[in-house]
């Protein structure tokens, strides 16, 4: 590991209670997911394939999210969590872009102790 890379990332958890610190950021180009300032995942829009979406059952908290998928069989793609910096923003900008109904939200985030997933979009 390089060692300015550590240094960093120690000197962000500890400012942040010992988490590391998720950003969500697009351009006109892609979306990329920034863990304590440093890109780890780049999704370029036009390799989309699939946008799924959900809500995870994660016992103390229920994350929505977003999975932009490279494959159609939605197994390969980078997922958006709502408690990352910038998620609505980036929801919107899903939307927007894709011409889907924000409705989806509310639909997906109901109920307690539960997962719920939705396809939003798929090319043809």
């Amino acid at each position: 590991m390089d060692f300015g890379k550590f240094i960093q990332d120690v000197k962000i958890r500890t400012k942040n209670g010992g988490q590391d610190h998720f950003e969500i950021a697009f351009s006109f180009e892609s979306a990329n997911i920034l863990k304590n300032n440093r890109s780890i995942a780049t999704v370029p829009w036009t390799s989309i394939k699939k946008i799924i979406v959900g809500k995870i059952d994660r016992l103390t908290y229920d994350p929505v999210v977003i999975c932009l998928c490279d494959s159609i069989d939605g197994q390969h793609g980078v997922v958006f969590e709502e408690f990352m910096d910038g998620f609505q923003e980036f929801l919107m900008e899903v939307n927007r872009r894709y011409e889907i109904d924000a409705n989806w939200f509310e639909r997906v985030n109901r109920g307690a102790f539960i997962s719920n997933w939705e396809i939003l979009w798929k090319c043809n």
